[in-house]
């Protein structure tokens, strides 16, 4: 198993992300590797789940990214991966640019619904900003994008 965490940054145009992982080993908690993966952040949340050729990966997002200087991946797209099995809900294939997506959509969401998330986010103004543009979306909803 392992855990992923996109670290997010506003770019002054949109977002971008930074990926890291680090695998789950013995009996330690994902909560806890993804706070090791981010340092101090501002909010962390758990986004999603899939299956790859790797094994399981668990997905948290957390922002600010403490080392903006690091490159990282422009989110220019808010296209996500879906199934059109109703029978097998995991899409055939999944990039991470569409988790980031994901994350940022939920984000979104959890801005305008979650008291906790809100407060978090007010700490990073220009962040919160960039992600209310992203159409709300609570995990696993599927639909338009942005």
């Amino acid at each position: 198993m392992t855990v992923e965490l996109l670290l997010l940054r506003a770019t002054g145009t949109g977002l971008a992300y930074r990926r890291v992982t680090a695998p789950l080993t013995g009996d330690g908690h994902p909560d806890n590797v993804a706070l090791e993966l981010g340092g101090r952040p501002t909010l962390l949340h758990s986004t999603s789940w899939r299956h790859t050729d790797g094994g399981l990966v668990l997905t948290y997002v957390a922002l600010p990214d403490p080392s903006p200087s690091l490159p990282a991946a422009t989110l220019d797209s808010a296209e996500l991966a879906v199934s059109d099995d109703p029978t097998r809900p995991s899409p055939p294939s999944v990039e991470v640019r569409q988790v980031a997506a994901h994350a940022c959509r939920h984000l979104a969401w959890l801005a305008r619904t979650d008291a906790i998330a809100r407060r978090a986010l007010d700490d990073v103004p220009l962040l919160r900003d960039t992600l209310l543009q992203f159409a709300p979306a609570p995990a696993g909803l599927a639909g338009s994008a942005r």
